[in-house]
């Protein structure tokens, strides 16, 4: 109730704040659908799914012809229940902001710094999230399967992170991502926290966009219990590689290829390792070897029309503590169509159909009490945006 307070509290002083100035607003989306899914080990069920609602704060204010200073406070909401999402991984219950809480100063010549919660420069997640981010048909929506982020390993939004992007030349541009301690405040000593390090570098030049990123995830040589110390186990760091570029044909297609290299990644196409092997040490060393890759289009099909569709699969194995190695397929087809009423209301459907064997077979996951990924799925809903 305090929390939910002082969010009332922060959004009433920001809507007080921009009827005097004009560069401070509130912004957000509100966005739900009815879900079906019907999976292969028998379950059906249809629900009422919050689709990232958002609310968030954004301040800005030009220092000088050439510099500008912003603010982005945003947390997530379920338009379901009205709940707040509370993403906030060791913090859950004291995250106000769970999307975003970052202060950046940005000059033309010599490019943009942010500090605080954010996605890193190879992550789904906005405002710079220019490799994932920038590659999935859908817009990162439709989640978990229709998602780029649901199949690729995903840098996850970090505490205390750093950004740097480089002003664009040439159609060129690049950054980097630090996060001193991902999922908590910082302890004494670096080596106690999980760290993420991302680099990504792109070009942009008219229809073509082409970008590479990577990731390291260095996780915590501290041993307790607790996110930012480390589990109670030792996890080798992880390491995550991802290309991909689109097309626009012309003002009505556009195409994607995306394709990533993953190496001791803890979760890839709904295969998490830390909650799939939960309680054997010795079989949570290493995470997933393997690639995944898409291949989408977006098409403005005549006036409001949009259909969106992509092709993604995941190839990868997990080396058991005893040496041996478990390995795991996964396809997932996604579609999708939308009628836009205006720039700002939508309405859609979807349909996603997704397989998997291996490790990832629905027999397998029921004994591991883990969710079926051999499944359909379908959505109506409905977006608006603020």
């Amino acid at each position: 109730m305090k929390r939910n307070a002082l969010f009332a509290l922060a959004v009433l002083s920001a809507a007080a704040a921009g009827a005097q100035a004009a560069d401070v607003t509130v912004y957000g989306q509100a966005n739900v659908s009815l879900y079906y899914q019907d999976t292969k080990s028998g379950d059906s069920s249809l629900t009422m799914q919050n689709e990232a609602s958002r609310v968030g704060l954004r301040a800005h204010e030009a220092l000088t012809d050439e510099t500008d200073v912003f603010v982005h406070l945003e947390t997530g909401y379920g338009l379901d229940d009205g709940t707040l999402t509370e993403n906030g991984r060791n913090n859950t219950g004291t995250t106000l902001f769970d999307r975003r809480a970052f202060l950046a100063v940005k000059h033309k010549r010599f490019g943009e710094l942010a500090m605080g919660r954010m996605g890193t420069v190879r992550s789904s997640m906005a405002p710079y999230g220019y490799a994932l981010g920038m590659l999935d048909p859908f817009g990162t929506n439709y989640g978990p399967d229709g998602s780029i982020s649901g199949m690729f390993g995903n840098d996850t939004r970090g505490n205390n992170t750093i950004t740097y992007m480089a002003p664009k030349v040439g159609g060129f541009s690049g950054g980097v991502s630090y996060s001193m301690a991902a999922y908590d405040n910082e302890d004494p000593g670096a080596g106690h926290n999980d760290r993420h390090l991302s680099v990504m570098a792109n070009y942009a030049n008219g229809p073509l966009y082409v970008v590479a990123a990577a990731t390291e995830a260095r996780w915590g040589k501290d041993h307790s219990a607790g996110s930012d110390k480390g589990y109670a186990y030792e996890r080798e760091d992880g390491r995550a590689y991802t290309v991909g570029a689109t097309y626009e044909l012309n003002p009505s297609w556009k195409l994607f290829v995306a394709a990533q290299y993953h190496q001791d990644w803890r979760n890839v196409a709904a295969w998490n390792i830390d909650s799939y092997h939960a309680g054997s040490n010795d079989d949570l060393l290493h995470g997933i070897d393997g690639t995944t890759a898409l291949v989408g289009f977006s098409w403005q099909v005549s006036g409001p029309w949009r259909i969106l569709a992509d092709y993604m699969y995941f190839d990868g194995e997990h080396k058991l503590g005893d040496g041996s190695k478990e390995s795991a397929t996964r396809h997932i087809v996604n579609g999708a169509v939308e009628y836009w009423f205006s720039k700002r209301t939508r309405v859609f459907t979807t349909l996603s159909w997704s397989t998997a064997d291996g490790a990832l077979e629905s027999d397998l996951l029921a004994a591991k009490k883990q969710t079926d990924v051999n499944r359909i799925t379908g959505r109506v809903g409905m977006a608006h945006y603020f």
